[in-house]
C-alpha cells in the first residue's frame, strides 16, 4: 500500500518540506500534563526555562537527528514545545494521558498516529524524558553515533548489589529471593535500571531475521550523580533548581537558562 504524506514537517533538517522517504532518526519526548505529584512539572521553571525546554534544546543540538517530537495531551504544552523548536504534530489521546499509561504504550500509539498521517515510521527512535534535564551534549552525541553500531543504546543506573543476596517485592507484598532466578549459583547478576537520560532503538529490528544483532546492545552507566536526578517530586524539582542556579552542571552548550 502506498501512503501519501499529508502533514508538513518543520524539523531542523528540511524546513517546511513534506516528508516522503521516512522519518530517519527522531527524538521522542513524552510530556503529559497530568503530573501525579507535582502539578505541571514538565513546564515548571528551572533556571528561567520550562523543564522540558532543557531536553528539547539538547535534542536539537544532536547530530544525526532529523526530527524532535514532543508528545503531549496539552495545547499549552504544545505551544511551549513549539516555541523552543520541537514539533507537535497532534495531541496525545486522553486515555494515554494518565499515570497508568506506560511509556511503551504511549510511544507505540505516537508512531501509529504518524503512520496514520501518511508518514513512514522512523528507522531509529531516541526517547528522552523531560524529567531528566541534566545531560551533556558530548555524551549524547556519542550515544547517538553508537546507534549506527548497536541495535539499542541505553543509559543506565548500575548497582553493585549482588542478586544472590537480594529480594524483590511481589504485587501481593511478599518478598521473593532473586537467587531463585539465577541460572548458575556462582553467576554475578548486576542490578541495572534504564534511565530516561537516553533510550535508543531501531524500530525495524526483527530478531528472527537478524539473529546476528541479538543482544547487540550498548548499556552506558551514568556515573555523575547529577545526571541521575529525575524530577518526580517537589523535592526533586527544588534540587534541580539549586543545581542550575549554582552552576553545578556542565551541559556542554549554552541552553539559555537564566537564573
Amino acid at each position: 500500500m502506498n501512503y501519501r504524506p499529508n502533514y508538513v514537517l518543520h524539523g531542523p533538517h528540511g524546513q517546511g518540506q513534506t516528508l516522503r522517504q521516512g522519518l530517519g532518526t527522531v527524538v521522542y519526548i513524552p510530556a503529559r500534563k497530568n503530573s501525579t505529584r507535582v502539578k505541571d512539572k514538565n513546564i515548571a521553571l528551572v533556571g528561567g526555562l520550562p523543564l522540558m525546554a532543557y531536553t528539547i534544546r539538547m535534542a536539537l543540538a544532536l547530530d544525526g537527528v532529523d526530527h524532535v517530537f514532543v508528545d503531549t495531551d496539552s495545547r499549552e504544552y504544545a505551544e511551549i514545545a513549539r516555541e523552543y523548536g520541537a514539533e507537535v504534530p497532534f495531541l496525545r489521546d486522553t486515555f494515554l494521558a494518565t499515570a497508568k499509561a506506560s511509556l511503551t504504550d504511549a510511544t507505540t500509539r505516537f508512531l501509529d498516529r504518524l503512520y496514520e498521517q501518511g508518514l513512514c515510521p522512523p528507522a531509529k527512535i531516541i526517547t528522552l524524558l523531560p524529567t531528566s534535564p541534566f545531560r551533556n551534549v558530548k555524551l549524547l552525541r556519542h550515544l547517538v553515533a553508537a546507534m549506527d553500531t548497536y541495535t539499542g543504546v541505553f543509559a543506565m543506573l548500575q548497582s553493585n548489589v549482588h542478586l544472590a543476596h537480594s529480594h524483590c517485592r511481589t504485587r501481593q507484598g511478599e518478598l521473593f529471593p532473586l537467587h531463585e532466578l539465577m541460572l548458575h549459583e556462582a553467576d554475578q547478576y548486576d542490578w541495572a535500571k534504564i534511565m530516561g537520560y537516553f533510550i535508543g532503538s531501531h524500530t525495524k529490528w526483527r530478531p528472527t531475521e537478524e539473529r546476528a544483532l541479538y543482544n547487540n546492545f550498548l548499556y552506558w552507566p551514568l556515573t555523575n550523580p547529577i545526571e541521575l536526578v529525575d524530577v518526580d517530586t517537589q523535592e526533586d524539582l527544588d534540587l534541580a533548581r539549586r543545581i542550575v542556579d549554582a552552576g553545578l552542571y556542565d551541559f556542554g552548550l549554552e541552553l539559555g537558562a537564566v537564573a
